[in-house]
């Protein structure tokens, strides 16, 4: 499974580099159609979705930005919007090799791109055995942790997941890494427990577990009540039904908090407390 995410000044282009705010870090401009962003890569043969993470240069202008992969068209992506929006187009990489993706200003006035993911589709992964749906996650085993903190975006929630993960190692002597939510991966859901700290506006991992239009993450509580939320999807395997579990729980110092766990390949779900 690729999954990968890049500032767009990593890769080469013939526009120029600028300091954007709302941006993770610097920006690509493209004012001038026939300029262009490149990136270079090996990948599996497969189907993908590249995301580009981008804005208008001027409010209320069109722009057009064309992406191809190789010789490969994809669906352009219109580009309007004043603020930093993700759009996405899908290619095919025939065999396994190196792959050109490029997002070319096609017109308009111009616009700024910030990030670019590349990640492998999966529906027509072969399903070879059905996963045990077990009613308990392990975070740890044998001494190791089987799950990883997710705080907000900015670093908010950091003392909550302190908090959360030094009662971890107290109960199993294994201390789970945090990280911030917009650094949370395809993998980390594929590999690990992902216990993700915030709200959908405040940790991008909220929304990385929930990419299907048709699903949708519980609000908090009017009251400001902590809320543990847990789910599970068919995403990465067909046939097992997808159960969610919206309660209430009483997390130690992490008031009008959200915990987001996601099921591991194992299909174990978050424990229940006593």
């Amino acid at each position: 499974m690729q999954d990968l995410t890049f500032e767009a000044e990593a890769g080469a282009t013939t526009g120029d580099i600028a300091e954007v705010e709302g941006a993770s870090a610097s920006t690509v401009r493209l004012d001038a159609a026939g300029e262009e962003l490149r990136f270079e890569l090996p990948l599996p043969a497969g189907d993908y979705t590249v995301r580009v993470r981008s804005m208008a240069i001027e409010p209320d202008t069109f722009s057009e930005v064309a992406l191809t992969a190789g010789e490969y068209a994809m669906r352009p992506q219109a580009i309007t919007n004043s603020v930093f929006t993700w759009q996405r187009s899908h290619f095919t990489q025939p065999q396994d090799g190196p792959a050109v993706i490029t997002m070319t200003l096609r017109e308009g006035a111009g616009v700024y791109l910030d990030r670019v993911r590349i990640h492998q589709l999966t529906l027509n992964e072969t399903i070879t055995a059905l996963h045990p749906f077990e009613r308990d996650t392990t975070l740890v085993a044998d001494g190791e942790c089987r799950c990883v903190i997710a705080i907000a975006d900015d670093g908010s929630f950091a003392a909550q997941a302190e908090t959360l993960a030094a009662e971890i190692e107290r109960r199993s002597g294994a201390r789970p890494e945090t990280v911030r939510g917009d650094e949370i991966t395809e993998e980390h859901f594929r590999s690990t427990n992902v216990i993700a700290l915030g709200t959908r506006e405040s940790t991008f991992a909220l929304v990385k577990s929930s990419p299907d239009a048709w699903r949708s993450i519980p609000s908090p509580p009017d009251d400001g009540s902590p809320q543990l939320f847990t789910g599970a999807s068919t995403r990465w395997w067909s046939g097992a039904s997808m159960r969610r579990r919206c309660r209430r729980a009483s997390m130690p110092s992490s008031p009008a908090c959200r915990a987001s766990a996601r099921w591991s390949r194992r299909g174990t779900h978050c424990p229940r407390r006593s």
